[in-house]
């Protein structure tokens, strides 16, 4: 199950990479949602992997929640700084003490996914 979790989180964190790479604009918070979230462990090994800040909204199922969202703010319920306040707490921020524990890691990662490919053909 660990495994399975974490494989989540360096998932996440590729696509977050290359998305910063391609938009040339750095990412400094994550903001998660749905039943995955509710795992105590995978939003903060994703902080702890990623470097970056994941946010946790306290209603995990936001795609109804957001859709609702939207068109209050589109008739004028809501201003964007108050649907902003709704994204609050739990914050996790990266525990790992040193980028080179964090660069191991990702590169166990990267290792992995090869041995797979090569697995698979």
């Amino acid at each position: 199950m660990r495994a399975a979790l974490e494989s989540v989180a360096f998932q996440v964190d590729d696509v977050v990479q290359i998305l910063a790479a391609d938009s040339g604009s750095a990412v400094n918070q994550l903001r998660i949602d749905g039943g995955a979230a509710a795992i105590i462990s995978l939003p903060q090994f994703q902080a702890d992997i990623s470097a970056l800040e994941v946010v946790r909204p306290a209603h995990l199922e936001t795609t109804a929640l957001g859709a609702a969202y939207l068109r209050g703010f589109a008739v004028g319920m809501w201003s964007l700084d108050e649907l902003g306040k709704k994204w609050r707490r739990p914050r996790f921020s990266r525990r790992f003490g040193r980028r080179s524990k964090l660069q191991r890691v990702r590169n166990k990662w990267r290792k992995a996914v090869e041995r797979v490919r090569d697995w698979i053909e």
